[in-house]
């Protein structure tokens, strides 16, 4: 599936910028944006088998130490684990919670909406199309999510084999 759309800002110059990927989109984005041009994204959109449902708060420990860990940034990224896609439901205000709302609503995951602060510092792992918890882990570490992700897409690709 591709999504396409433009970033338009009016200006005088009405300029056209394109740009491919990484940081060539980003400089061209952020060109845009100051120069008032507007810009066409195109960007091609896979569905996840998993979706890694993240639920924080700016004042919890757990959420805190995962934040500091240097290896968190990267884990959203990592190509090896698979077709998962990485979402923080932020609990922090409710400005962030009413994001994190049209999130799940829009994934059609309101079941896996947490109801209570329980559930802070934790990952919980969606059969995306089954729409089911596959595992939930308390997100102390980066290898431990890791780990609970390629046990969940391991035992995803097992289903889908014998379906």
């Amino acid at each position: 599936m591709t999504i396409s759309g433009t970033i338009a800002r009016p200006n005088l110059s009405r300029n056209v910028i394109a740009a491919s990927t990484g940081l060539a989109l980003w400089s061209a984005l952020t060109f845009a944006v100051q120069h008032g041009a507007d810009m066409p994204i195109s960007v091609k959109a896979r569905v996840p088998q998993i979706v890694a449902l993240r639920v924080h708060h700016d004042q919890c420990p757990v959420c805190k130490k995962l934040k500091a860990d240097p290896e968190f940034p990267k884990i959203s990224t990592l190509s090896n684990l698979g077709d998962v896609l990485f979402v923080t439901l932020d609990m922090t205000s409710e400005e962030t919670q009413s994001q994190s709302a049209l999130l799940v609503g829009a994934l059609g995951l309101e079941a896996f909406w947490p109801v209570d602060l329980s559930t802070l510092g934790t990952v919980t792992l969606v059969d995306w199309k089954r729409k089911r918890t596959l595992s939930s882990v308390r997100a102390f570490d980066v290898k431990a999510i890791r780990s609970a992700v390629r046990e969940a897409l391991a035992l995803v690709e097992v289903e889908r084999k014998g379906e």
